[in-house]
């Protein structure tokens, strides 16, 4: 079984679920955030499988938002306001499974 501990910064864009299916579906606003993932990967052979469990935590930090909507397609910087919370953090998990080859 090996662990390690990879950092990595990352800039990625992605849209804010909640605006564009639930409060207008003509709006989709997409964040550009640093985001710090500290994950650790555990393997376990078996046969010519191998099992990959990933786990570990997260913290981020929302630079901007640009809102885009059929009106205004080329897009508008959103302002926050003082009570709109930049930082994100949580735990994130994955599992894989692999077929190693054949060695003589």
């Amino acid at each position: 079984m090996t662990c390690g501990a990879p950092c990595l910064i990352s800039d990625s864009r992605r849209p804010d679920i909640h605006t564009t299916r639930i409060r207008n579906p003509d709006l989709k606003r997409i964040y550009e955030v640093v985001r710090v993932p500290l994950t650790s990967q555990f393997h376990i052979d078996f046969w010519k499988m191998r099992i990959l469990i990933n786990l570990g935590c997260f913290g981020s930090y929302r630079m901007s938002a640009v809102d885009f909507t059929t009106e205004q397609p080329e897009g508008i910087d959103v302002e926050f306001d003082c009570n709109h919370i930049y930082l994100d953090y949580g735990i994130q998990a994955g599992a894989g499974l692999r077929n190693l080859p054949y060695i003589l």
